[in-house]
């Protein structure tokens, strides 16, 4: 008797689900019946057979314990329910034996095999379902990546909608043979898991974070959608190109996009975010909160039409007020008390009078300067996809921004260049020729150039607003180190400084 046609402990094997390559290294998968409370089952072994390389034996057999384990802990409606463990002999082979609940629904590669068409209102109920299957999976201790997914490997029952019509009704997740729950590459040999076109870069070094599954169900939808295999959509530089599929809306195309960046850093960094986004139908919802430094003054608000940066202006730092008081104090103290001192004939105790008196200045000035004038006001910049780039400031006693419209549009914007500044030495012979470049962060549309923030924000401060302005803009952010000037040295080298 086959394996296919017996039963193993209380459960009648009736149909066999495994794939050719699951076979081959002794996988295999039945759909079967608990003879005990004629349920029906999922039946998954693993026959420890010799004749299979160790190496895949190996990685099959820590893969199917891992699933084991997991379905014990897990408890989500749309995840299929441990039913049961144990280890048998088959066909005089040890093996070890799962079973699960049986989930009665199709999967969505079989339903697209079958003709079926998913409109954008059921791509959006299926996104929405997922996402939160994926929330419950990331929110474990430690997160629980599912890494495999892709259409064989989601469920979906089909309602009743009208004559003819069948619109999707409730999802589940299965095949947890690849989950992962360490967040670090594993130890020792890298096993690739996934399947190609769905599977995100950072996989193929064998790290896997929950934006990873967040890639590989972007890539799942835009199948649904395009009808098209993931492996066979347009890419530049590995992003995804949907332009030529009119038939998606500009929000969803945009918020997919953002799914399926290839570096984790452009991804949404949550299930959360990515759903609040869908919901929102903004594909810039939460950008890039994880780049934001601590403290920071500065205020980035983003939609999928405009952002908005907002930052101080550089205030009256303690040098600078001790610079102001010294200005101020300076034609007294020697136009009225050098003088004065001078004439009594106290020529030297006078001197350390004066610096006392510039010291009081600089005290005073700096207590009663205000808050105010301290902080400058706030200088700002809006990047409208219609109305084009305004510019803006306040003043130190208003809190209301003045803008003014500029000549530039965004579709005008052709780069976008931080530079972070360089301090340059030459020696040559008897002299030593410097010059120093400040950080800038700048766009620039044909021959106009936009400064945003100023040379006192910190690097972190101008990282982060470069890569949310590169997401909105869908520019490259540039690194850019100018040439520096230097002057022609005078020594009898022809002038070329060599």
């Amino acid at each position: 008797m086959t394996l296919a046609t017996r039963s193993i402990s209380n459960y009648a094997l009736q149909a066999e689900l495994s794939t050719d390559s699951k076979r081959q290294v002794g996988k295999r998968t039945f759909l079967a019946e608990d003879t005990r409370t004629q349920d029906a089952v999922i039946v998954k072994i693993i026959q420890l057979d010799r004749a299979i390389k160790m190496a895949d034996q190996w990685t099959e057999v820590k893969l199917f314990k891992r699933e084991t384990n997991l379905l014990q802990a897990l408890s989500h409606p749309a995840i299929p329910k441990y039913r049961d463990y144990f280890e048998a002999t088959i066909d005089g082979i040890n093996s070890l034996v799962l079973v699960q609940s049986y989930v009665e629904a199709d999967s969505l590669e079989s339903l697209m095999a079958a003709g079926k068409r998913f409109s954008e209102a059921d791509v959006l109920s299926i996104a929405q379902q997922l996402l939160n299957i994926l929330k419950y999976l990331h929110s474990q201790s430690p997160p629980v990546i599912h890494r495999d997914i892709k259409p064989s490997n989601i469920l979906l029952s089909l309602d009743d909608d009208g004559p003819g019509k069948m619109a999707p009704g409730l999802v589940s997740l299965i095949d947890f043979g690849s989950v992962h729950t360490n967040l670090s590459k594993e130890a020792g040999t890298i096993t690739i898991v996934g399947s190609y076109g769905y599977i995100p870069l950072e996989q193929f070094s064998g790290q896997a974070t929950p934006a990873s599954d967040l890639y590989s169900l972007g890539m799942t939808l835009i199948q649904l959608l395009t009808g098209t295999h993931p492996e066979e959509i347009p890419q530049v530089d590995g992003r995804i190109q949907l332009q030529q599929y009119t038939h998606i809306s500009w929000s969803l195309a945009q918020w997919l996009i953002r799914m399926t960046e290839p570096y984790l850093d452009k991804r949404f960094d949550s299930a959360e975010l990515a759903l609040n986004a869908l919901k929102a139908q903004d594909s810039h919802y939460g950008s890039y909160e994880h780049l934001k430094p601590a403290g920071t003054q500065v205020k980035i608000q983003c939609d999928r039409n405009q952002i908005e940066i907002l930052t101080p202006k550089p205030g009256l730092s303690l040098i600078n007020v001790g610079k102001v008081a010294t200005w101020l104090a300076a034609p007294v103290y020697w136009g009225v008390i050098t003088p004065l001192m001078m004439t009594l004939g106290r020529p030297l105790w006078f001197i350390p009078l004066g610096f006392g008196w510039l010291v009081l200045c600089w005290v005073k000035l700096a207590a009663v300067l205000p808050t105010r004038m301290r902080d400058r006001g706030r200088q700002g910049l809006v990047i409208d996809r219609e109305q084009g780039i305004y510019k803006g400031s306040s003043r130190f006693y208003s809190s209301k921004i003045h803008w003014q419209r500029t000549s530039s549009y965004m579709q005008e914007i052709d780069l976008l260049a931080y530079n972070p500044g360089y301090t340059f030495q030459r020696s040559d012979k008897d002299t030593i020729e410097q010059a120093h470049s400040k950080p800038k962060l700048s766009i620039h549309a044909g021959d106009v150039e936009y400064t945003i923030g100023h040379v006192h924000l910190s690097p972190a401060e101008f990282w982060w607003i470069g890569q949310a302005l590169s997401d909105f803009l869908g520019l490259e952010l540039q690194t850019i180190y100018p040439t520096p000037i230097v002057k022609v040295s005078n020594a009898g080298d022809g002038g070329c400084g060599c």
